[in-house]
């Protein structure tokens, strides 16, 4: 519920919105789903933010996911009327858990690598490759600067919706 709340607040599209115009200002970048892109991007700065200021929240996270049991993990995915064999999701779904993923997104380079890998997943084409790494990096530190003003009151609007909405 809360991640539906979430994606609905008109402050998670404005800061989508916003980061799409930064993107646009890289006109190298060859993106074909601009908006996309910056629903990923805010969504990851969001989570670094959590990670560095925040660190109890991606603890506790993996404490929780570490509970799950992975069969039921499977399962779940496979009712939601997808091939998990195909899919690999529950490998995914592991590896995420073991590998403690959200801790790489403390360093910027952390933001670019997953960007890039999740990007690639979706659209099929390395829009990343031949950009000048450094100005790469500055756009995306651009983007956590901005998303970073806005992480605590976006926490706040959702728990305040998810508490108070019936």
């Amino acid at each position: 519920m809360a991640d539906h709340v979430f994606h609905e607040l008109p402050r998670f599209k404005e800061a989508c919105v916003e980061v799409e115009k930064m993107i646009h200002s890289m006109p190298e970048l060859n993106i074909k789903r601009v908006y996309f892109l910056a629903h990923i991007i805010v969504e990851l700065m969001m989570d670094r933010y959590l990670v560095i200021h925040r660190s109890e929240m991606a603890d506790n996270l993996y404490d929780c996911l570490q509970r799950f049991d992975i069969i039921n993990v499977s399962t779940f995915i496979t009712s939601m009327g997808f091939n998990d064999k195909e899919m690999k999701m529950s490998i995914v779904f592991s590896n995420f858990v073991k590998n403690r993923f959200i801790y790489r997104l403390r360093d910027i380079e952390g933001v670019s690598r997953v960007l890039e890998f999740l990007y690639f997943k979706v659209v099929g084409k390395d829009t990343f490759e031949g950009v000048n790494a450094q100005k790469w990096l500055k756009l995306l530190d651009r983007c956590y600067e901005f998303v970073e003003g806005q992480t605590e009151t976006l926490i706040s609007e959702v728990k305040y919706k998810v508490n108070n909405d019936t």
